[in-house]
């Protein structure tokens, strides 16, 4: 996996040099796609008690991680994938003489 996300930005970088269009996946399909996940692993969880085991432990840690994602690792990816923060540097940075007072 390591591999694929490394080979992907320069991947993208060449699709798009050659024309191609990126655009976001729309809610719908998402909201497609995840359905017919959740009925697979419904499907699986049904026929093999392995995978119903792993799933169930699975599902609860990610529910208990979920909110801590959103506010700590989203935000901060989102920061970092916003190039206006690239454009005034000195809002983020606090000078020597204001910090602590």
């Amino acid at each position: 996996m390591a591999k694929y996300d490394a080979v992907n930005p320069g991947g993208m970088r060449k699709l798009v040099s050659q024309g191609a269009q990126l655009r976001a996946f729309p809610k719908p399909v998402l909201t497609a796609c995840y359905k017919a996940s959740k009925e697979q692993w419904a499907d699986w969880s049904s026929k093999y008690p392995e995978f119903k085991t792993l799933y169930e432990s699975y599902s609860k840690f990610a529910e208990s991680q979920h909110a801590w994602f959103k506010v700590a690792e989203q935000s901060f990816d989102n920061f970092m994938s916003n190039p206006k923060r690239w454009l005034r540097p000195q809002l983020f940075v606090r000078s020597r003489s204001s910090v602590g007072g």
